[in-house]
């Protein structure tokens, strides 16, 4: 009975050593050593500035806005004059809010290539983009546009 009873007793000692926090026997500090704030894989010189808008895309395509059960997607498909533009957006004016007439007016943005590109078919070229409405948003509005720098397509209620 006092072999059971010492065994135990030394296997609840040892076990509560384990749950120090500091503890390297304790399993839940397996794996959470870090390394050294030096050993990081940042760039020299840092990471380059985040572009928030590129030029507007020379001719919208399309643009349809579909409802969902939280609002509605402003989708739009857009034209540039050669392959390689990315990043496309569709920036919201008047701070993501309708004017005074109940429309809201989106800019279709593009990053373009870093160097020169192909033109090559329409097809390729073509950048589509989203933004989400949601439903407190769309009872104020009237009227959703979408500019590029050479037309502009709009969806009314």
């Amino acid at each position: 009975m006092k072999t059971p009873l010492i065994a135990a007793l030394a296997a609840t000692l040892t076990l509560s050593a384990c749950g120090s926090f500091s503890s390297r026997i304790n399993p839940f500090n397996w794996g959470k050593h870090r390394a050294p704030k030096g050993d990081v894989l940042t760039p020299a010189g840092g990471y380059p500035a985040a572009r928030t808008a590129g030029p507007l895309v020379p001719r919208v395509q399309s643009m349809r806005v579909n409802r969902t059960p939280d609002g509605a997607i402003v989708r739009a498909t857009g034209l540039p004059p050669t392959q390689g533009y990315w990043d496309g957006k569709l920036v919201a004016t008047n701070d993501g809010k309708p004017d005074e007439h109940g429309v809201m007016t989106y800019r279709f943005v593009l990053v373009p290539p870093p160097e020169a590109t192909p033109v090559s078919t329409p097809q390729s070229r073509e950048v589509n983009v989203a933004a989400h409405i949601d439903n407190n948003a769309l009872r104020a509005i009237r009227r959703i546009v979408v500019e590029g720098a050479q037309n502009s397509l709009t969806a009314r209620r």
